[in-house]
């Protein structure tokens, strides 16, 4: 007898939150109704109407086309921001939890240390540095979250380094390179998709905080 697996409305609900916000953010990379920095004073804080359908701003601006334009922006910066994470811990997080050593602790180190602060603090700081632009917020939020991603990635490696799967490839001859590529590595995209799916909400999250703190 087969079993039925139901969705949770609150996950339909979810999805449909989701979809909307990545339609959004596509739609405003490829299209918006007007200029969204264009400056109309004589249409100021209009209603919504058949011209504008979300109404104007103070300055006489679409709010649609900044909503628009907003989310392409906030998309953009997030998905890139979650993939230079992923990449850096990745790489780190399976150098520390195979390699271990001295290498392990180092790597640990400067981890754990950037993990005592809170990522969104972390993340402001390295802006009061970098610059408060699109590719100074990328690199914050980046560094900022990227400890979360080693440590993850090095404790599922650590348990995985001495499994028998592993230990009878390298009986067969396999490079250590290739053990990591074909065997660990694989392991690792569950717990990974889980981490960057969050991730994604929590850099969203920031990056518009962020935005919001420069001049």
């Amino acid at each position: 007898m087969k079993r039925q697996t139901t969705i949770a409305p609150n996950a339909w609900l979810g999805a449909v939150l989701i979809g909307l916000i990545v339609m959004a953010g596509v739609l405003g990379f490829l299209w918006t109704p007007y200029d969204p920095g264009s400056i109309n004073i004589l249409a100021r804080l209009h209603g919504p109407d058949a011209q504008h359908w979300f109404g104007t701003d103070e300055y006489g601006r679409d709010v649609l086309s900044r909503l628009l334009a907003g989310a392409s922006a906030s998309l953009t910066i997030s998905l890139v921001t979650v993939a230079f994470a992923l990449t850096i811990g990745i790489f780190l997080g399976l150098v520390s939890g195979y390699l271990r050593g001295a290498i392990d602790r180092l790597i640990m180190m400067v981890t754990d240390t950037l993990l005592a602060f809170p990522g969104i603090l972390l993340a402001l700081g390295l802006l009061s540095i970098l610059g408060n632009n699109r590719y100074g917020i990328i690199l914050a939020l980046g560094l900022a979250y990227t400890p979360s991603v080693v440590r993850m990635v090095r404790g599922t490696v650590m348990a995985l380094r001495e499994a028998d799967f592993v230990a009878a490839a390298r009986v067969m001859g396999h490079s250590e390179t290739a053990i990591l590529r074909r065997h660990v590595m694989p392991n690792c995209i569950a717990p990974l998709t889980v981490l960057a799916t969050s991730m994604l909400g929590w850099v969203l999250i920031s990056e518009s905080a962020g935005r919001k703190s420069g001049p």
